[in-house]
């Protein structure tokens, strides 16, 4: 699984999906494997598929992104000690 390109694709379709990002953007933009990247999104409703071929950000992530996205941002750098106590 790729979490880069997984927040890659997020962030992708929350700046410029609205309505929706085809297939071919995101694999333009880079987000080209569906397996590790779209497939993932779309069975954990992060990201949903609407006309064919069009995929945008469900409700809670859209909203998340929208009111906290240094927190989301900063809790994903992972085990970085600094980010951390500079959170709490």
């Amino acid at each position: 699984m790729s979490f880069r390109h997984m927040w890659k694709m997020i962030h992708l379709i929350h700046l410029y999906g609205n309505p929706g990002l085809s297939k071919a953007d995101l694999f333009r933009a880079g987000v080209d494997c569906n397996v590790d990247t779209i497939q993932p999104l779309l069975g954990s409703l992060a990201v949903e598929e609407g006309p064919p071929d069009q995929y945008h950000l469900s409700q809670v992530p859209r909203s998340c992104l929208r009111c906290a996205p240094f927190a989301i941002a900063a809790a994903t750098v992972g085990a970085c000690a600094w980010t951390t106590r500079t959170l709490l």
